[in-house]
């Protein structure tokens, strides 16, 4: 992300005293428009992201796209009402440095994944570690947080496993086979990295990794515990969260905060969706790391040492489209990229 300071000088005020300047943005974009079969290719309409007293002349204007091109206008006001717009400035931010990315902002459905029971022990846990005051919209924005930084990165894993064995370059679904041979792959089975040496998470054979795989992909599950019913409603208020959470996310992070996001609706009945394979990354985070207390900590070393130094290579491989597919009108079309 970028940002710019904008200053700017003292206007005649008519013989009257300007007491509030008005500081307005417009960004360019390109979006495909289904509805409309075309393209939406122009500078989005104006926003306003100042307006202050006259004692301030200027104003830092953060969160901006690198190499994408921004207009900016003010104006001011007195007793005798609003000026008229000043000039418009055009501006184009740097483009990104070789191989950089905008970072993503973990998405709101996944915000709302359905761990309850995760949810609740870790709020335990927490309390048992002296953070009385830790409830379920703080275990949303940790595990958030913790999923941030590789949002893109697990959607690519996502789509390495899905298409493994369906001849297709890519899939929306996840069989048990699939999400087996992710765990297997990554060495959750085994606990070992490609050197033999221990991986530092607490293995699980095959028939734990298929019970993990039917509870997430279990439509409506349900239970008529007191405890379940507890979880399920600490949950469901977190959820209703999501929205401040992923805004909160976003502004702590420098990430790009997309709005509004198609939903993912989760897989078929025998098979998962994205969100329900990232619902399986956190279970399997709180399962195989039982000695870290929080949820956060839990998700990272899953990530940061078990999954991604083993899936690196594949991670890494060169696209020769990537230049094309780095288009404005191609990146559009294709959505966020991963």
């Amino acid at each position: 992300m970028h940002s710019i300071d904008v200053e700017w000088v003292e206007p005649r005020d008519g013989g009257d005293e300007i007491y509030e300047y008005i500081l307005q943005l417009a960004s360019y974009e390109v979006k495909w428009q289904p509805d409309t079969d075309d393209f939406y290719d122009d500078f989005r309409p104006w926003r306003t992201v100042h307006e202050g007293t006259a004692k301030v002349m200027s104003f830092a204007i953060g969160g901006l796209k690198l190499g994408n091109r921004y207009k900016l206008r003010m104006r001011a006001k007195n007793s005798e009402g609003p000026s008229r717009w000043s000039d418009e400035l055009e501006l184009e931010t740097p483009d990104p440095a070789p191989g950089e990315r905008e970072p993503e902002v973990v998405p709101k459905s996944w915000l709302r994944m359905s761990v309850p029971d995760v949810m609740a022990e870790c709020c335990e846990q927490a309390f048992a570690d002296g953070r009385v005051r830790f409830g379920g919209s703080d275990f949303v924005l940790e595990m958030g947080t913790a999923l941030q930084p590789h949002v893109g990165i697990v959607r690519n894993i996502f789509k390495i496993f899905a298409a493994m064995g369906t001849g297709a370059q890519s899939a929306t679904e996840m069989s048990k086979f699939q999400f087996g041979k992710f765990c297997r792959d990554v060495g959750i089975l085994d606990g070992k990295r490609r050197d033999g040496t221990s991986n530092g998470c607490k293995t699980m054979h095959m028939g734990e990794v298929d019970l993990l795989f039917q509870r997430v992909n279990a439509k409506n599950l349900q239970s008529r515990s007191k405890a379940w019913a507890a979880a399920q409603g600490l949950a469901e208020a977190a959820a209703a969260d999501a929205e401040e959470i992923a805004a909160k996310i976003a502004e702590e992070s420098g990430g790009l905060s997309r709005g509004k996001e198609e939903e993912d609706d989760g897989g078929s009945i025998d098979c998962m969706g994205q969100r329900e394979f990232v619902t399986a990354i956190v279970r399997l985070a709180w399962q195989c790391f039982p000695k870290l207390s929080s949820i956060g900590a839990r998700i990272h070393a899953l990530l940061d040492t078990v999954v991604l130094p083993m899936l690196e290579k594949a991670l890494e491989k060169n696209d020769p489209l990537a230049a094309v597919l780095d288009m404005p009108r191609c990146k559009a079309v294709r959505g966020p990229t991963p």
